[in-house]
């Protein structure tokens, strides 16, 4: 029965991947379709070579989504509000996927001194948590969201949820927040598509916010297996004997992510922060000009004594 329902599946699936579409089912997803029936068996104490079925599955085909573009982000970060836009900047910066946005709390973000942000993930998680870095734009964006937060009523602690459902200004629900669910932030972006004339033919709602991120981590030059550990992926054996939450190896992550900021970060007025704040760094070492006043001040005295001790010397000879 097993046999002749993958061979059924595969007589009527398309050959292709995409948006889905009502009564439509894609090869991809057949494999998906079987974990309920293996799931179903395996409770219920019914052993089946599942190894040697598995080898009926079509070979998976590749979608044709893309990433967004920066001029995309910024359509739809001009029709967002505070926390729409909060979520877009998350998911841009930090590459994160969007089935664990709903567990970060408040706590989950720390910031560096170099403005650079530290998302832990998954934090409740054993083998999954991981830590995902964001820009300045992000935690600024986040920074409005929370002020507008406290603005309606609500009470903000460490406990928080990082995003949550939005309510009414003192209503009953102001302190009784509802974290995000995947499914509610994949529909709130496909109307912020709609609403900024993006279309949809080649976006995924949330995932090709994943893919920009990655993109842009490519063509900044970061190393790939830091690449990795910032997407959340397995490395393999480095995942095991590479000591990431080492001192010297977050210095290395942090380095290697900083080559993309630039790229991740969508509007302008950051990056010229970002290239502010580089550049006070360099004056520091520089002397202000009371310093440079002083010095020549000295400088003067100096030669003065050094002339007059030299015609004195001129005159007794």
């Amino acid at each position: 029965m097993i046999l002749n329902y993958i061979i059924h599946l595969k007589k009527i699936a398309k050959k292709s991947a995409g948006k889905p579409t009502r009564g439509e089912l894609s090869v991809n997803s057949i494999k998906f379709y079987l974990n309920g029936v293996k799931s179903f068996l395996e409770f219920n104490e019914i052993p089946l070579p599942w190894k040697k079925i598995a080898k009926l599955y079509p070979d998976d085909v590749t979608n044709s989504y893309r990433s967004y573009t920066k001029e995309e982000i910024k359509k739809l970060l001009s029709v967002a509000d505070p926390r729409d836009r909060c979520i877009i900047l998350l998911m841009a910066s930090s590459g994160i996927r969007v089935g664990a946005i709903e567990t970060l709390k408040i706590k989950s973000v720390k910031r560096l001194d170099n403005e650079i942000g530290i998302v832990t993930v998954y934090p409740e998680s054993k083998d999954s948590v991981y830590t995902a870095l964001v820009t300045p734009e992000f935690l600024a964006s986040l920074d409005e969201y929370i002020k507008y937060r406290k603005s309606q009523g609500e009470k903000i602690t460490t406990e928080s949820w990082l995003i949550r459902d939005k309510f009414a200004m003192f209503s009953g629900k102001t302190n009784r927040p509802i974290p995000l669910s995947s499914k509610s932030i994949n529909k709130q972006m496909r109307f912020l598509i709609r609403r900024a004339g993006l279309s949809f033919e080649e976006l995924q709602p949330d995932h090709s916010f994943r893919k920009f991120f990655n993109t842009a981590l490519m063509n900044s030059d970061v190393a790939y297996t830091f690449k990795e550990l910032l997407m959340g992926h397995s490395v393999n054996l480095d995942n095991v004997y590479y000591d990431k939450n080492n001192e010297k190896s977050q210095q290395k992550i942090l380095l290697e992510y900083m080559k993309a900021v630039d790229a991740l970060t969508i509007n302008d007025e950051y990056r010229l922060k970002k290239k502010i704040v580089e550049y006070e760094e360099k004056l520091k070492d520089v002397p202000k000009v009371e310093q440079l006043e002083s010095h020549l001040a000295n400088k003067i005295i100096e030669q003065e004594g050094k002339r007059k001790g030299n015609s004195n010397i001129t005159t007794k000879v």
